[in-house]
Formats: structure tokens, C-alpha cells, sequence
């Protein structure tokens, strides 16, 4: 059972990125460079490290978030803002790039993968922000799915511990704080709109 919520993780993770993507080429998406620069450079990291240990079939996430965060960072550049970075923008990639120099060169497992999801929320600070202030920016659906692709990835850990939970749960209370303001807007404009 945990490996079909571990596929079931994958295909909702692999889904989110449609409607980013549609969303950003039709408009009115638009992708924050710093997040998905930072998010880029985390996930190809993790998948290769995934892949350099023979961890298995778990390592399929971090290549989807790799190849959906590629394809994103190449959106987030050329459709994006072309605004210069805000301080809040550059002093995220700076922190989130310190997070990955600690995940690539700490000794110990526990403080790398606290250092890496460290580096993944402080580089998603400047989406979190833009999704409250203005969250048409975003993708509801797309971030619904990320949510479900975290939900089935929890479901999938055989033995809840420290390591085991602290990436699912930190993503996913992420994900849900990214999500409230695009589910607000989403019943304010269809209030609107029924009216």
C-alpha cells in the first residue's frame, strides 16, 4: 500500500506542474525567480544524490520536482517579472543557498535533510509572500495538487520518526499556507461573479 501512495504522490506532484505552467504561458501566472531558482538547484541536488545512493524507487519525486522546477525556473525568467531581485528576494537565495552548502557538506543525515528543507521553505518565502498579496498570481489548482502529492506521501511513510515526517509535513504546512489565500480569492471571485 505505501508504494501505490508513493506512485499516487508522484503523478499529484507531476499534475501540480500543469496548471503552473499553462497557467504561466495563458496568463495570469507568474512564477518568483528567487523561489524557483532556489527550488531548481534544491531538487536536482537531492536527485542526484537519490540517484548516487541507490535509494530506489523513491528517488522518481526528487526528479519530478527537479524536471517541474526546471521547466518552472525557465517560465519564472521568461515570462516572469523582469523587475531587478527585491532584498527579501536576494537575501532568500542567499539563506536558501547557505541551507544547500550545509546539506552538501554537514556530516550528519539528520542535520542535512534540516538544512535542505530549511533551504527549500526560506527559498519559497518570496511565493508565499507574492500568494497573500496577490494571489491571482498563483495557481489554486496547482497548489491543490501539491498538497494532495504531500498528503500521499505521508500516507506512504511506513514508520512516522523525525526524519521520516519532516519533509512531508514542513512541505505540506507549506503548501497549505501558500494555498489559503488563493482559496480565499478563488470564493471572493466567485461570490462576485454569482452576484
Amino acid at each position: 500500500m505505501h508504494q501505490l501512495y508513493m506512485i499516487l504522490s508522484g503523478v499529484a506532484i507531476a499534475g501540480a506542474y500543469v496548471p503552473f505552467v499553462v497557467g504561466t504561458l495563458r496568463g495570469p501566472i507568474v512564477p518568483n525567480r528567487a523561489t524557483w531558482l532556489s527550488w531548481f538547484v534544491l531538487d536536482c541536488l537531492m536527485a542526484a544524490s537519490g540517484i548516487a545512493s541507490n535509494i530506489g524507487p523513491s528517488v522518481i519525486m526528487p526528479i519530478i520536482w527537479g524536471v517541474g522546477a526546471a521547466i518552472m525556473l525557465w517560465l519564472a525568467f521568461t515570462k516572469g517579472s523582469r523587475d531587478p531581485f527585491t532584498i527579501l528576494e536576494k537575501t532568500c537565495l542567499v539563506m536558501s543557498g547557505v541551507g544547500i552548502l550545509l546539506w552538501a557538506t554537514v556530516g550528519s543525515p539528520r542535520l542535512a535533510m534540516i538544512a535542505s528543507v530549511s533551504a527549500c521553505a526560506i527559498g519559497g518565502i518570496p511565493t508565499l509572500i507574492k500568494a497573500w498579496k496577490q494571489p491571482w498570481t498563483e495557481s489554486m489548482a496547482g497548489w491543490l495538487l501539491m498538497i494532495t502529492g504531500s498528503i500521499f506521501s505521508s500516507l506512504a511513510v511506513e514508520v512516522w520518526t523525525f526524519d521520516s515526517g519532516f519533509l512531508p509535513i514542513t512541505m505540506g504546512v507549506y503548501q497549505t499556507i501558500v494555498t489559503i489565500p488563493l482559496v480565499r480569492e478563488w470564493a471572493r471571485t466567485t461570490r462576485r461573479s454569482s452576484l
